[in-house]
């Protein structure tokens, strides 16, 4: 597939005079996997599209859709797409999904402080001294919340099947948050910085809660 150009954010991120990632902030590690399919010259440079709900469990008309549609929409218009004001008119559907999966427990090695007992004078109480740390599995909840987005034409082959997808992407983070509308804005960012890429497999990569792709899809259109 002829890739759809490069993030076009210069202006944009003139216009918010947001850094890189500052010191201190923290930073995800996002898991994805993206595909992206060979398609002719004409339907890759089709640039409008309209955003459909994947998920029939997600009430298309409730507050957290809506934000999540509109993170959406904000990291398409980065990569030159617009929506087009009559849907049936898109030339492509991008369809979109997103959850938090049921909490699993994992454990992950934790850091702690071992202590000796020390020898007391006559008439005090036994005491205890610092020699150090030791790392000790412990018990963590673990929730991936994730994000789905996938791009098809607006047609039907003639033979009357769904259209091919001509590209998808699967954004994922695994932490101890509970809060998905935190990590959405973050995960658009992955999403739009991987369209028309491929993976082959499974990858991670590595963004600051405050890098400039987050700045941009939180800003909005």
């Amino acid at each position: 597939m002829k890739s759809i150009p490069k993030f076009h954010l210069a202006a944009a991120l003139a216009a918010t005079a947001i850094g890189g990632l500052a010191a201190g902030c923290s930073a995800y590690d996002v898991k994805l996997d993206s595909i992206s399919r060979a398609v002719p010259a004409p339907a890759a440079n089709r640039a409008s599209y309209t955003v459909e709900n994947r998920n029939p469990a997600i009430a298309t008309d409730s507050l957290r859709y809506r934000e999540a549609a509109r993170h959406i929409k904000t990291a398409l218009s980065g990569r030159g797409l617009w929506e087009a004001p009559n849907p049936s008119a898109a030339a492509l559907v991008v369809a979109l999904d997103y959850d938090i999966d049921p909490p699993p427990i994992v454990y992950k090695e934790t850091e702690v402080p071992v202590y000796v007992p020390t020898c007391p004078a006559i008439g005090q109480m036994t005491g205890r001294q610092l020699v150090g740390h030791e790392n000790t599995p412990a018990p963590t909840v673990v929730r991936e919340q994730h994000l789905s987005v996938s791009c098809r034409e607006n047609s039907a082959p003639p033979d009357g099947r769904p259209a091919p997808e001509l590209w998808r992407i699967e954004a994922s983070i695994e932490d101890e948050k509970t809060d998905l509308r935190e990590c959405l804005p973050v995960l658009a960012a992955v999403v739009m910085n991987q369209i028309g890429t491929t993976t082959d497999g499974v990858a991670t990569t590595r963004i600051g809660a405050n890098d400039q792709a987050v700045a941009f899809i939180k800003k909005g259109l």
